[in-house]
């Protein structure tokens, strides 16, 4: 689905929507990305992308030691497209925890420019993905959550605020996170990161296929394997 803003008219023609593992979604995992790499890399790839999912993995690891996340944070629903016909589209939500049988709490995951951060990048995601929630009925209230990257807290534009890591009462917010416990995070897991991931420049630049990035791709493809054991044990501990 896009990222730009939906319309009013999409949202209150949205059917079905239920939250779904990402195997339910056919979201590949580190075993299929696996294979369709393994005989070509199909020309350059970009850096900051395979970088984000290295990112994305450690801060949702950290986030669930706070708040419990759920596997099932695919948004599938039914939304008809410009000739009227419905069609089965998938959202991806980085992080969901249910907070109770009324409410959800989401998080969308960003590394970006500072300015871009202070300028409230990833809001619109979040706010489209909490309007189809509550439309398709999958909730009644929706807690909204940026959580940023960064070596330190930065000053917030346009009204946001930032909230502490296990706030679940609070509407929206930004939850900061430093690059220290990002490095550490991976560490725990085992995660890679490349060197100079914090720096925008390597983050834009497109990288040919080495045995490093090729590793390192296919550890940005590994939530449901390396995070499972995590969530199982965080969880079995409550």
């Amino acid at each position: 689905m896009s990222k730009s803003a939906l319309t009013n008219n999409q949202v209150k023609s949205v059917r079905d929507a239920r939250l779904i593992t990402p195997t339910a979604a056919n979201i590949p995992t580190a075993e299929t990305y696996h294979a369709k790499v393994t005989t070509a890399w199909r020309g350059k790839r970009a850096a900051g992308e395979i970088i984000g999912k290295l990112v994305e993995i450690t801060a949702c690891y950290i986030l669930h030691q706070h708040v419990p996340l759920q596997e099932e944070r695919i948004l599938a629903c039914t939304m008809p497209n410009r000739l009227g016909d419905y069609i089965q589209l998938h959202r991806e939500i980085d992080a969901v925890a249910r907070i109770d049988s009324r409410t959800l709490l989401i998080c969308e995951v960003k590394l970006s420019k500072s300015v871009y951060l202070q300028q409230g990048v990833g809001l619109q995601q979040v706010s489209d993905s909490a309007r189809l929630l509550r439309s398709g009925g999958c909730c009644s209230q929706v807690r909204k959550r940026l959580v940023y990257i960064a070596k330190h807290p930065l000053p917030l534009y346009y009204g946001m605020t930032s909230v502490a890591i296990d706030d679940t009462t609070t509407e929206s917010g930004v939850i900061w996170l430093t690059s220290e416990q990002i490095i550490a995070a991976a560490c725990e897991l085992d995660i890679p990161l490349p060197q100079g991931w914090m720096n925008p420049a390597v983050r834009g630049r497109s990288v040919a296929e080495t045995a490093e990035w090729r590793h390192f791709a296919n550890c940005s493809m590994m939530p449901a394997v390396s995070l499972q054991p995590a969530l199982s044990a965080t969880q079995g501990s409550a």
